[in-house]
């Protein structure tokens, strides 16, 4: 897990696939497991375009685990064969004006995801007082060590007005069973124990990548 401040965020360019471990076609979409997208089936290459804004509605009984509690959202799971994450706890310090970017990885190195908070987002500490310039609050992390789930403390920190921090999940590495990747979305929890909301996400369905912006350090889950 690697803490980068002040680096210039750069759009994740288009990989190809790889191997013929293909899933069926998705209304146009070739689920290529094993590489690094979800390709369009007619796409020749480029990096434009393949975001979807709003994920595609699933039923709650098409959950591809069998043990998720009832009023628990389905949190997609780690492949089962591949490598554990780098760290599983970790913190920064978020200074005011200052843009900072966090990056979660796996052990050998490839990426798991990654929060982004802009130069002028505007921090609040957990009593609601906006910092001033240079003041900062230390953002701690918790990593699930087999669901794409992250808790981020102390509960209460938010960013106010236009400028939230951005989490993003590479979720080439998921076991989704029999279900649709894009109908995952990311889920937020304000508290431990409390009811858990799915938030509009953007799919970069050519690059396994969900995306958000989050208003709260609180806990957040891609799910079903």
């Amino acid at each position: 897990m690697r803490f980068k401040p002040l680096l210039a965020f750069t759009v994740i360019a288009g990989l190809t696939a790889c191997g013929d471990n293909t899933a069926p076609d998705l209304d146009g979409l070739s689920l290529a497991r094993g590489g690094n997208r979800v390709a369009k089936s007619s796409d020749t290459g480029g990096d434009g375009g393949g975001q979807v804004e709003d994920p595609i509605a699933l039923e709650p009984e098409q959950c591809p685990y069998p043990d998720v509690p009832d009023g628990e959202p389905c949190v997609l799971r780690h492949a089962t064969d591949g490598p554990p994450l780098a760290t599983l706890e970790t913190s920064f310090v978020a200074v005011q004006g200052r843009r900072a970017q966090l990056d979660f990885d796996w052990s050998d190195g490839e990426w798991y995801g990654k929060v982004i908070i802009p130069r002028d987002a505007q921090l609040l500490d957990a009593s609601g007082r906006p910092l001033a310039k240079g003041e900062s609050v230390l953002i701690t992390v918790e990593l699930d060590p087999d669901r794409y789930l992250v808790r981020f403390g102390p509960h209460g920190s938010t960013f106010l007005g236009r400028n939230p921090a951005l989490l993003i999940f590479d979720v080439e590495r998921a076991d989704f069973g029999t279900a649709d990747p894009r109908a995952t979305r990311i889920w937020y929890q304000p508290y431990e124990g409390d009811a858990w909301s799915a938030l509009a996400s953007t799919w970069d369905i050519k690059n396994w990548a969900i995306e958000v912006p989050i208003y709260h350090f609180s806990n957040y889950a891609v799910a079903w």
